[in-house]
């Protein structure tokens, strides 16, 4: 649950600083990506610790019953949106931040 929630509170921080931007009449692209860039990371490494506690646990974690399989199912979900891929925000930060 707590990875959930620093998933969810990445989310929600990206969307208040890129908001607070706009209200402001500021675009910054490349401050944008980087924020896009450090979420995507977070949640990348978020989903290497879930995988590898998944695998530590054995075959048995498989079962409906058990929290973590769900866990894992939801992480591995959430880390498939295109915003939160590492590639994308990688790019789009090198995009902003070294033109072309």
């Amino acid at each position: 649950m707590t990875l959930l929630f620093v998933f969810l509170l990445s989310i929600l921080s990206t969307t208040l600083f890129t908001n607070r931007l706009g209200r402001r009449g500021v675009h910054d692209a490349a401050a944008e990506a980087r924020v896009l860039r450090d979420t995507a990371y977070a949640v990348r490494l978020c989903a290497r610790a879930v995988d590898r506690l998944f695998e530590a646990a054995g075959g048995s974690s498989l079962a409906d019953a058990e929290p973590l399989q769900r866990l894992w199912r939801d992480v591995m979900a959430a880390r498939s949106h295109v915003v939160l891929t590492w590639d994308a925000a990688a790019h789009a930060w090198a995009h902003a931040t070294l033109g072309g």
